[in-house]
Order: structure tokens, then C-alpha cells, then sequence
């Protein structure tokens, strides 16, 4: 079994993924060094084997917050070459399970845009789909200058390629199906398509936390 953490942005994902290499009481602890964010969270019964992929354990490895269609498809490959020998992990006792943290829509998307506004971004992202990178057509900068420490609202809304909007399920979504980030597909088909697909995923998922409950479960882990 591998746990596999998609981690959305402004979520509350790092709290969480912090509680899960430190806080769980169990047979093999987590090994986390001071000052290091990488911590070895390997499986009582196979030494070098992770039961834990997310940024605390592994980096970001699939790219910078990889949403569901990059993980999908780059996990298993990660972990072979970390573990030096080929798993089938969807059809045998290791398979994947996909867990991530949820919170408010427009409560995520204000954070985000102070994230924004204090210098801090992501991009070194890769937004993979389908085997490739999206190019910079398909995903055109929203913001042509350095400072944005004076960026309004109404300017972050504005943006027609913002992927803040609509983030939490376009990285919960299959992109696949709309063809990924080129815009082929009609805007109103395409939301549809992407919200469905991302309902079906979430019904999928093996655990999945509410960020206005994150408190709670800090509480009990303590």
C-alpha cells in the first residue's frame, strides 16, 4: 500500500502532511532529521520502502503540487526508480491511495491571492498532462511584472488564465478528458466535464480531510 498525497495549494496540505510524519503512533516512526524537511517513512516489513508519498517524504518529485493527472501517471515510475525495482502498485497489495485536504473555495482562493501579492509563487510547476508540459500559449502569465506586492482583487480575478480558479477541482480532475490545458473543448463543457470528473476522484479517494476541521485532528494526534 502506498498513500499518495495530492496537495493542494492554500489548503492547510502542509499541516497536514507534517502531522502524518510526525504525530502517527505507529510500529515504525518516521525518521525526520532537525532542519531538514525530507523524513524516511519506511514500511515495518520492507526497509527502503515508502508508505508515504508527499513532499516531507519524497520532494516534489512529480513537480511542485502535481494534481491528480500528474500523479497519476508519475508515482509508480518515481517510486521504482527510488526503490530500484519495478512494482505493480494498482493491482497488488501495494496499490496507490490517493488522500488530500479540501477547504472553503473562495476562502482558498483569497489566500492564494495574498500568497500571490507577498512575492510567493509556484512557478516551477509543471503542469503535465497527457505526457507533456503545457506550453506557455496554452498557459499565458497573468501578471507581467516583478512586484505585485500592489495587485488588487479585482486584477487577480480578471485573468482569464488564473489557475486559482476553480483550482481545487481542476486539480482533483482527470484533464486528460478535456484535452488538457488547450482550449479545444467549449469553456462550458469543459467546467462540466472537469467538476465531474473531479466529484468522481474525490468519491475515489481513500481519505480526504476538510481544512476547517484540520484543528480538530491536530488535537487529537496530540
Amino acid at each position: 500500500m502506498l498513500l499518495s498525497f495530492l496537495h493542494i495549494q492554500n489548503t492547510g496540505g502542509s499541516v497536514f502532511a507534517r502531522h502524518m510524519v510526525e504525530d502517527l503512533n505507529l510500529e515504525r516512526p518516521c525518521r525526520c532529521k532537525k532542519k531538514r524537511r525530507i523524513c524516511r517513512c519506511y514500511r515495518p516489513e520492507h526497509f527502503g520502502s515508502t508508505w508515504f508519498f508527499s513532499r516531507y517524504t519524497t520532494g516534489w518529485k512529480c513537480g511542485v503540487h502535481p494534481d491528480w493527472s500528474e500523479l497519476s501517471t508519475c508515482v509508480d515510475q518515481v517510486m521504482d526508480e527510488d526503490e530500484g525495482k519495478p512494482v505493480k502498485r494498482r493491482i497488488t497489495v501495494f496499490k496507490i491511495f490517493f488522500i488530500t485536504v479540501l477547504r472553503d473555495p473562495v476562502k482558498r482562493f483569497l489566500s492564494e491571492f495574498w500568497h500571490i501579492r507577498q512575492g510567493q509563487s509556484w512557478s516551477s510547476s509543471r503542469h503535465w498532462c497527457g505526457g507533456i508540459e503545457a506550453t506557455e500559449n496554452e498557459l499565458p502569465t497573468c501578471f507581467n511584472r516583478d512586484d505585485l506586492s500592489d495587485l488588487t482583487l479585482n486584477e487577480f480575478i480578471a485573468c482569464k488564465h488564473n489557475l486559482a480558479i476553480n483550482r481545487q477541482a481542476r486539480m482533483l480532475s482527470d484533464l486528460a478528458l478535456v484535452g488538457c490545458y488547450n482550449s479545444s473543448v467549449p469553456k462550458e463543457d469543459r467546467d462540466l466535464i472537469i467538476l465531474t470528473s473531479a466529484k468522481n476522484n474525490l468519491h475515489k479517494m481513500s481519505f480526504l480531510v476538510y481544512q476547517n476541521f484540520l484543528k480538530y485532528l491536530s488535537i487529537c494526534l496530540k
